[in-house]
This record gives C-alpha cells, sequence and structure tokens, in this order.
C-alpha cells in the first residue's frame, strides 16, 4: 500500500491518501472472495464448504470490491494511527478517489487536535481605575431599603389610580372573541409603570377606582410568541383594590428597623453602604481584571483550531441554549421575534464563544504543564471531602454526584490552581 501525507497546520487538517497497488489489491479481493464464501450454499455442499470457484459464481463482484475495500480501509486507518502518530480530533471524512477491479485509492480527511501556543503569560500589567462610591450609589442603597419597606395601603372607592400605585385586578384576554391560554388571573397585584404587561395594558388603567369594570384593548408587539404576534386583543378587566405605596422616610428609624449589625443610625447605615459597596465593586473589579489578564495571555498565544471543532462546539452551545429556553417555557422561534434575530445570528454568537472556550482550556492546560501544576489522586480526594463537609453529606454521595465526570472535575480543579498561580504572578 502506499501512503502519501499532506498537511494542511494552517487549518489543522491532513489528507492521508492510499493507493492500494495492483498485487496486493488482486490478493484483497480473493481473501474476500474466501470470505465471502463461508456464506454460500452450493447444491450438493454443506454451507461455507463448495469449492472457492463453485462458491464464486454466486458471489457478486460489487460485494467482493466492498468486503475487500473495507479490509483495505481499515488497513490503512490502523497504519494511519499507530505508525504516524495521528490524533484525529473527530472522526476521519473518508473520500474514494478510485474504485474498481484494477485499482483502489482513497484518501482520509483527518481534522488535527488544535494547536496553541503559549505566549507571555507571567508579569503582566492590568491597569486598574481606582474604586470609587458616590454619594449617589449610598443614596440609591438607601432608596432601595426604603422602597423594600414600603407598605400598601387600600385607597378610598373614589380615588383614581395614578403610575406607582399597585392595582387589585381580575383579567381575562380574548382574540377574536376566543379566550387564550395564559390570558386570565384573578387577584393579580399589578404596579402600574413598570411595565411589566404587555406595552399599553398598564397606561389603560391609569385612572380607573375600585370596582370598576375596564376593556384593555392593545396590540401584541410583532416580537411576541408566535400565537398572539400583531394580533388584536380585549382583556376584560375587574379592579378589585387598588393601593398607594407609602415609602418610609429615610432617618434613623429606617436605620434602626434595617435590623443590621453596628447599625443604630443613619450614618451609621449610610457607612454600612459604602462599605458593602466598595467590597462589591472590589470583587467586580478584580473578576474584569481576571477575565482582562486570560484574554491577554491568549492573545499573546497563537491558536489553530480547525472550522469543524468550532461548529461541532458551537452546536452543543445552541442545543444547551435551546434547552435553557425550553425550561422557560419558550421555543428558539419566541426567541427570534422577540430579539430581532436570526438563527444565522445565534450561530455565528455561538462559534465565537466556541472558539475563546477552546482557547481558555487550552491555556490552562499548557500553562499547567509549563509550571508542573498537576492534581493527584490524593487532591481530588481533598476537594471532595471539602465539597461534602460544605454540603453536609459524606464523601460517597458526592462521587456519585460527579458520575463519570471526574475528568471535568480534575480539570476544574486545575484550572482553581492555575488561576491563582495567574493572580500571583501578574500585576492586576
Amino acid at each position: 500500500m502506499k501512503i502519501n501525507i499532506e498537511k494542511f497546520e494552517e487549518k489543522c487538517e491532513l489528507h492521508f491518501t492510499a493507493t492500494v497497488e495492483a498485487d496486493e489489491w488482486k490478493d484483497a479481493q480473493s481473501k474476500a472472495t474466501a470470505e465471502l464464501a463461508k456464506n454460500v450454499t452450493v447444491k450438493g455442499f454443506r454451507k461455507g464448504h463448495a469449492p472457492l470457484a463453485q462458491a464464486a459464481k454466486y458471489i457478486s463482484p460489487k460485494d467482493v470490491l466492498d468486503k475487500a475495500a473495507d479490509k483495505a480501509v481499515q488497513k490503512a486507518y490502523s497504519e494511519m494511527v499507530d505508525k504516524n502518530k495521528i490524533t484525529p480530533a473527530m472522526q476521519p471524512e473518508l473520500k474514494v478517489n478510485e474504485f474498481g477491479v484494477d485499482k483502489l485509492s482513497f484518501t482520509f480527511v483527518v481534522v488535527t487536535m488544535p494547536v496553541f501556543t503559549l505566549g507571555e503569560y507571567k508579569g503582566i500589567t492590568i491597569e486598574k481605575e481606582a474604586i470609587e462610591v458616590t454619594d449617589e450609589d449610598v443614596n440609591a442603597e438607601l432608596n432601595n431599603l426604603a422602597n423594600r419597606n414600603a407598605e400598601l395601603v387600600v385607597a378610598d372607592l373614589d380615588y383614581e389610580a395614578k403610575l406607582g400605585d399597585t392595582v387589585v385586578i381580575d383579567f381575562k384576554g380574548f382574540v377574536d372573541n376566543e379566550a387564550f391560554d395564559g390570558g386570565e388571573a384573578s387577584s393579580y397585584e399589578l404596579e402600574l409603570g413598570t411595565n411589566t404587561f404587555v406595552p399599553g395594558f398598564e397606561d389603560q388603567l391609569v385612572g380607573v377606582k375600585t370596582n370598576e369594570d375596564r376593556d384593555v384593548v392593545l396590540t401584541f408587539p410583532h416580537n411576541y410568541v408566535a400565537n398572539l404576534a400583531d394580533k388584536e386583543a380585549t382583556f376584560k378587566v375587574h379592579v378589585n383594590a387598588i393601593k398607594n405605596k407609602v415609602v418610609p422616610e429615610i432617618n434613623d428609624d429606617l436605620a434602626k428597623d434595617a435590623d443590621i449589625d453596628g447599625v443604630d443610625n443613619l450614618e451609621q447605615l449610610k457607612e454600612h453602604y459604602k462599605t458593602q459597596l466598595i467590597d462589591r465593586k472590589t470583587k467586580q473589579q478584580e473578576n474584569s481584571q481576571y477575565a482582562k489578564l486570560v484574554d491577554k495571555i491568549c492573545e499573546n498565544s497563537t491558536f489553530v483550531c480547525h472550522d469543524n471543532i468550532v461548529k461541532q462546539d458551537a452546536e452543543r452551545i445552541v442545543k444547551d441554549f435551546e434547552s435553557r429556553l425550553s425550561a422557560q417555557g419558550f421555543d428558539v422561534d419566541d426567541y427570534l421575534k422577540m430579539t430581532g434575530k436570526t438563527k444565522d445570528d445565534i450561530m455565528n454568537e455561538a462559534k465565537v464563544e466556541a472558539v475563546k472556550n477552546e482557547k481558555h482550556a487550552y491555556m490552562y492546560d499548557r500553562i499547567a504543564a509549563a509550571e508542573g501544576i498537576k492534581i493527584t489522586p490524593e487532591d481530588l480526594e481533598n476537594k471532595i471531602a471539602e465539597i461534602a463537609k460544605q454540603y453536609n453529606q459524606s464523601a460517597s454521595d458526592i462521587k456519585k454526584q460527579i458520575g463519570n465526570r471526574l475528568n471535568g472535575f480534575a480539570f476544574n480543579l486545575l484550572q482553581e490552581r492555575v488561576t491563582e498561580f495567574l493572580k500571583t504572578n501578574n500585576n492586576i
């Protein structure tokens, strides 16, 4: 068998062409005929025991060629993998160049593993801005606290609802005089102005009074769920009650009612929120700085990956996305209408994410190898014990939950170790 290998390193692809020489090909056909003859029944002989010359008359020439070709392909594949030390990243594509009684030639189009060449990854400085907490930031926290402690007080019967009020309503929606699924509720509390409902619904309830019945007529948006998009609907609404929001003053009493350790007055509450905001912004900045560091290391490095790997990863990402949508009661068509995107947009976004994921995975792997960072069986046992203690479970229970994902679990632990190393050896 004559072998020719063409390497296309710029796209992680290899063409492994095998040509079976004439004598070898004839021998392969003879062996194929003999093997097929074992299942041939010739009158006067037990199955598989007729002379080969007679049995051959009952064997299709096409079956002989197919059988011989299968054997040749298997042999070539073994030689490609074992003798040439080639590791396909996915199932190779088989292309038949010539196929007949006199000649067989075929090519494996092989996608090889991505190539990641690690660049500079230590001593990198990521500039960061000073963390600032303004009076406006603190006041926003105080206002949120006050609103969380607001009381809803039932208004007088002749009171007209305004934006910011909460109406307690029964409603039922109709399209073409037919009620539709999900368009009905009783004693539903709706704060006007929050845009919780379909655009136009809340605005049409401004001015209603308790015990009033009102028809709300609107058209569902174009990007709404498919069975309702662009359709006109009428909601029959009955107002059970109207509630005014009474927000407490921001003062020492609010600070005491917050029931926060060490906080007895408004000034202490402000300091509490200021410290909390600094901690929160510091954590956000740390995460942002590390993400920038990882991006910088990947920028310093080179990465080549075959399009088929990216496509395969992207398809998995899209499938996971569709599953999450389904869990929320949506499908892809609903999402496309709501966002104005196309399926190509989703796939292209997934491909970008897939490349980023591949780069990051290889980056962690290469840095671990360069720095001798390893995860031992003892490390895994200690981590499992730590998790078991955290969740008040046994180590065996945690192992059952991990199941056949132990390699992924180990790689996550490796990432943690590499992350610690990078944070220590760079200025972020």
